[in-house]
């Protein structure tokens, strides 16, 4: 039987939702209205939120709730929060994105942080016959799409500067100016303090090793770098790290050639857009600088390049035999090598050789009429 009601009282929605939500839901009704006072009176001067919502089921280990209150947002809670988007979402993994937020709704806000024990400064000697440390590489990357500034990057992600975001990814474009959207290298770390005798440094690239830079360095281990980087992980290296390996002094007619300017090669480009964008005298000059790859008439990947820009001296009228420069040649080696007594290369070079700074590329006469 339907329950009987006086004729003279009728019943109010507004009274009814107030009823409804202080009866099932006396303990939401004060997060969703902090001016109400839930003391059983049933007299109110003013509409009420009753908002109703499925809230999801938070996990076990949550430790801290965040109440949803109007005019916020998943990226203002986020960011308030220090978290990415995509780690607040997973934090409440019965939240989607899309479906709005509502006022009461329960956000689960980040764990503390775990303590961090602090590293010894040099580990033990590795064993005879271990691998080698596992090569540098790029951590983290991010795609950047087109509205996106490099400064809102460099913020967003804890970057030292945007110079440094440039440093690490090669031909990327901060100056407003339009772009494709790319995914570029946003690798995050704590630098350590480099020592006050640091005399050289050495920036890390995909590809480098602790082995690899020790052994350029002259040091006797991999290990030695520890006593020279208090935050090294040589287990960890990642792209743009600075170390101070501190070679020692090597003679001038022992300084070995080096790549001294490099250039991100995208797929398909063209090396004539290449040669052009450098003032490279040809095609055939680029791939000389980078025999160790097929790039022309068009990158089959992108790749780093070699893009050496120099002023080759002029070679004797009289020479009838040259060598090109690569990575590792010295004056010494290559007068070694070509069994010409060192005086003699330097005399049929003397227009602008630099045994200081060989360059890859550079050609130098090694035997004349």
């Amino acid at each position: 039987r339907r329950p009987f009601l006086p004729a003279p009282f009728v019943p109010t929605p507004l009274l009814i939702l107030t009823f409804a939500t202080t009866v099932r839901r006396r303990h939401t009704a004060p997060l969703l209205n902090p001016e109400l006072a839930c003391d059983g009176s049933p007299e109110i001067s003013g509409p009420v939120c009753v908002h109703r919502f499925r809230q999801w089921a938070l996990p076990p280990g949550c430790l801290q709730v965040h109440v949803v209150t109007d005019g916020e947002t998943c990226l203002s809670l986020a960011a308030a929060a220090g978290l990415s988007l995509e780690e607040l979402l997973q934090l409440n993994s019965g939240k989607k994105h899309k479906a709005g937020l509502k006022g009461g709704m329960g956000l689960r806000p980040p764990p503390p942080p775990a303590p961090v024990s602090p590293r010894p400064p040099r580990p033990p000697p590795r064993p005879v016959g271990a691998p080698p440390y596992p090569a540098a590489k790029c951590g983290e990357s991010y795609r950047l799409i087109q509205a996106q500034s490099c400064e809102n990057v460099v913020s967003f992600f804890g970057l030292p500067s945007v110079a440094f975001l440039v440093s690490i990814n090669p031909g990327l474009d901060c100056s407003g100016a339009p772009r494709r959207t790319i995914t570029i290298c946003i690798n995050s770390f704590k630098p350590w303090a480099l020592p006050a005798t640091c005399i050289a440094t050495h920036t890390v690239w995909d590809g480098d090793t602790c082995d690899g830079v020790a052994a350029a360095a002259g040091l006797a281990s991999p290990e030695s770098l520890y006593d020279l980087n208090d935050g090294l992980d040589c287990y960890n290296l990642l792209r743009g790290m600075t170390l101070p390996p501190r070679p020692p002094p090597t003679p001038p007619y022992e300084r070995p050639a080096i790549c001294d300017k490099w250039h991100i090669m995208f797929k398909y480009q063209y090396c004539r857009d290449v040669v052009q964008l450098y003032g490279l005298d040809s095609e055939y000059d680029l791939e000389l600088l980078n025999q160790d790859v097929v790039i022309c008439p068009r990158a089959p990947q992108t790749r780093r390049i070699c893009v050496n820009t120099f002023s080759q001296w002029l070679l004797p009228p009289s020479c009838i035999q040259f060598h090109y420069v690569w990575d590792g040649d010295t004056c010494a080696s290559i007068a070694q090598l070509f069994g010409v007594p060192l005086p003699d290369l330097l005399q049929r070079n003397a227009a602008g050789l630099d045994c200081t700074q060989l360059r890859r590329g550079m050609r130098l006469c090694t035997r004349t009429l």
